[in-house]
């Protein structure tokens, strides 16, 4: 069963005749928990206020794993140096997906460390998912600052990577300058202490993130967790 349109109008009459398919009266409901969209969580016209229309008691909870998704997505745009680390890491996936030349070099440094069965992609960033920014960046900066768990990280073997690229003369000049610039920017100090500060507050924020998305959870137990994150 589709919704006949993405409105909150549409939404909330997809809900209510799943519902009735289900033989479970919408009246009944006493709470929902949607995002901040307006066509969900509108007050007026949102899937909140129409279920409000015919359930007075029910209560709508903003989704609380959204919002700290929206926070911490937040924060990789809310100063220059963490734009431009997610920035980075955008770039260097994108160079190293950019050919096959270049994906062979890749290959080549992670055979050496992991065998030839093991490939590790690097990923893009995306534009707004926080999931997204977060894997891609542990990819290669998570335990950056762990002696003990340095084989995590794939920081030693991007460098490794471009360090190849940009020496190696049968790559042509506009790849080995690209090369040597990523690389050069990821051994910048500021790079490294705002990998490292990120590694912190994902330390912090991850479990949070993932436990308010698991289903049967303790209201009780998020509620300690997120206390405790902030």
């Amino acid at each position: 069963m589709k919704a006949g349109s993405a409105t909150g109008e549409g939404l909330f009459n997809l809900l209510k005749a799943n519902l009735n398919r289900l033989s479970i009266d919408i009246q009944n409901c006493i709470g929902d928990s949607f995002d901040g969209a307006a066509n969900m969580s509108g007050q007026y016209r949102g899937v909140q206020a129409r279920i409000s229309e015919v359930a007075d008691n029910h209560v709508h909870v903003w989704c609380y794993a959204h919002a700290l998704n929206l926070v911490l997505g937040d924060t990789t745009s809310s100063t220059v140096p963490s734009m431009s680390l997610f920035s980075l890491i955008n770039s260097i996936a994108t160079f190293v997906r950019g050919s096959h030349e270049n994906m062979n070099v890749w290959t080549d440094c992670l055979s050496e460390k992991f065998g030839a069965a093991k490939l590790l992609k690097l990923n893009t960033t995306g534009k707004s998912c926080w999931w997204a920014k977060a894997g891609a960046f542990q990819k290669i900066f998570e335990e950056f600052g762990d002696a003990e768990a340095a084989n995590k990280s794939l920081y030693v073997d991007v460098l490794a990577c471009f360090s190849e690229i940009a020496s190696n003369p049968r790559f042509n000049v506009t790849a080995r300058d690209e090369a040597r610039t990523l690389m050069d920017k990821m051994r910048k100090f500021e790079t490294i202490l705002t990998a490292a500060t990120f590694n912190r507050v994902f330390a912090i924020t991850t479990r949070l993130s993932e436990y308010l998305q698991t289903s049967h959870l303790d209201i009780l137990q998020a509620w300690r967790m997120v206390e405790s994150a902030i």
